[in-house]
């Protein structure tokens, strides 16, 4: 349907708006020397959670009912990966 399409291309360009924070994360936490395996977790696990979060913003949003004061799905999904880089940078600013 339309609205798919227009929130296939919304979500397109918050992928490209997150991609930048997430980058500067990645980057910052292997400078500090932060373990491998630390920073390949937290990654894939940003990884997923913008997977899940395309597919949420694309098929799940028109479905949603929400209660009042409820947030969406997507800002939940949202909120884990910008916590996740979050915690990269915190990891980094410790290990320095």
């Amino acid at each position: 349907t339309r609205g798919r399409l227009l929130r296939a291309e919304a979500c397109s360009a918050n992928g490209f708006e997150a991609l930048p924070l997430f980058a500067a994360a990645v980057t910052a936490g292997n400078s500090a020397g932060v373990s491998a395996f630390t920073m390949n977790v937290l990654s894939l696990s940003w990884l997923a959670s913008r997977v899940l979060y395309i597919f949420v913003y694309i098929w799940y949003q028109e479905t949603e009912k929400l209660a009042p004061g409820q947030a969406p799905l997507r800002f939940k999904i949202w909120s884990v990966g910008a916590m996740l880089c979050m915690s990269m940078f915190v990891l980094a600013g410790l290990k320095s």
